[in-house]
């Protein structure tokens, strides 16, 4: 395929270029980073406080029974 240099295409040719879009709700913005998205509220993170707001409630459950001259945590 021949490539022609800007002086020699016709000009019939050169006015038949498509022409950029127009009358569209948004525009596109070309060369610029999308923003981050924000942090939005939680269901998991709500649910979660709501149980351990709860679990003050109660009484904890022991987790070891008593045993003379044992330290669990030692």
């Amino acid at each position: 395929m021949p490539i022609y240099p800007q002086s020699d295409v016709p000009t019939s040719v050169m006015d038949n270029a498509l022409q950029a879009p127009t009358g569209f709700d948004v525009s596109l913005p070309e060369g610029t980073n999308p923003e981050p998205k924000q942090p939005q509220p939680s269901v998991w993170g709500a649910a979660f406080r709501q149980n351990n707001i709860l679990a003050g409630m109660f009484r904890p459950a022991k987790q070891f029974e008593p045993v003379e001259r044992y330290n669990p945590y030692a």
